[in-house]
């Protein structure tokens, strides 16, 4: 059953190849984590028609994806952590990319760091600082399967499965 919130209705929809995880929206475009249908580019300039204009194939699962001005910032499973260019949305291009020496399941973006929940490695801290060459800064293990991760203010939070939410201090 379907409660109706007084305003709130459905406005427009695409349908996309695999399964959609988790939405990224930066602009007029949409970026959909798709497992292994990778990275979905949609725009969404008019609403009540979104349109796939573009896709980012990862050679591995997409679990997650974080977008910051032309760049988006993807949780690409045992492939890792990458980041893409979307200047032109309807040809994303690897930019950079680095191992998170773990399953990377979702991806935050903040400041000049990307923050990667990393499976059974936990949570990954990547400098985005040169986007070709992202790098590992420091990481902080979690008790299970880091597997979501929101970034606010000087605080990670992340979803570690069995271990429920760790907080993280991610303050200079």
């Amino acid at each position: 059953r379907v409660i109706r919130v007084p305003g709130m209705t459905e406005v427009g929809h695409c349908l996309l190849p695999g399964f959609p995880f988790w939405v990224a929206v930066n602009g007029t475009h949409a970026y959909v984590a798709t497992g292994d249908s990778g990275v979905r580019v949609v725009s969404i300039a008019d609403s009540a028609n979104p349109v796939q204009v573009g896709a980012y194939m990862a050679g591995s699962q997409v679990w997650g994806v974080a977008a910051s001005a032309n760049l988006i910032y993807v949780a690409a499973g045992d492939s890792g952590f990458h980041v893409v260019a979307v200047t032109d949305p309807a040809h994303p291009a690897l930019v950079g990319r680095c191992s998170t020496h773990g399953f990377a399941e979702a991806v935050a973006f903040s400041g000049h760091r990307a923050y990667v929940a990393a499976g059974d490695s936990g949570l990954r801290v990547v400098s985005v600082i040169d986007s070709a060459n992202p790098t590992e800064v420091g990481h902080c293990a979690t008790p299970d399967f880091a597997n979501g991760v929101i970034v606010r203010s000087d605080s990670a939070f992340v979803a570690d499965g069995s271990a429920g939410l760790r907080i993280i201090s991610v303050a200079d």
